[in-house]
């Protein structure tokens, strides 16, 4: 192997990784702002004022949730596994937002110094299967 297809390998996988990271942090702020207009849809409907306190008119209440979910105590039961514990949902939120790398984000782009990219993480022949599965 020589350098030349080393480097293409890492930019590939680059490209990939980006691709992910931002299909998952897409996916991640628009779950938190639907939470946002759900609560002020409820607060709306039961005669609140609903979540309006951080920042301008609430907008960044879902990081102020995220800090309280980072920073709360943590309780385990005494009888369980506590590697187990804290994986299991990280393996349901993985399954369920692993169906994203399959979806299409647009149409092919050619750049200049870099060459062909699509804007597919993984292109799956069975892609319909493997979301419905």
């Amino acid at each position: 192997m020589d350098w030349n297809s080393i480097t293409n390998s890492l930019i590939f996988a680059g490209f990939k990784l980006a691709g992910i990271i931002v299909a998952f942090a897409v996916v991640l702020g628009c779950v938190a702002y639907t939470v946002l207009a759900e609560r002020r849809v409820l607060g709306f409907i039961q005669g609140r004022l609903g979540p309006n306190r951080v920042g301008y008119g609430g907008a960044l209440q879902p990081f102020a949730d995220l800090l309280k979910f980072i920073l709360k105590e943590d309780i385990v039961p005494d009888k369980s596994t506590r590697f187990v514990y804290f994986l299991a949902p990280l393996i349901a939120i993985v399954a369920a937002l692993m169906t994203l790398i399959v979806y299409p984000f647009g149409s092919d782009i050619n750049l200049p110094f870099i060459g062909h990219i699509q804007m597919v993480v993984t292109r799956i022949d069975v892609g319909l299967l493997y979301v419905l599965v």
